[in-house]
């Protein structure tokens, strides 16, 4: 079963938008 489950991704897609955001805010400062 190679599906992820979908719990998973929503908290792993999540996590890696706060990283972005924080960069970018990071960057601008």
């Amino acid at each position: 079963q190679a599906d992820l489950d979908p719990q998973f991704a929503k908290k792993f897609l999540n996590f890696v938008i706060q990283e972005v955001i924080r960069h970018h805010q990071e960057h601008q400062s």
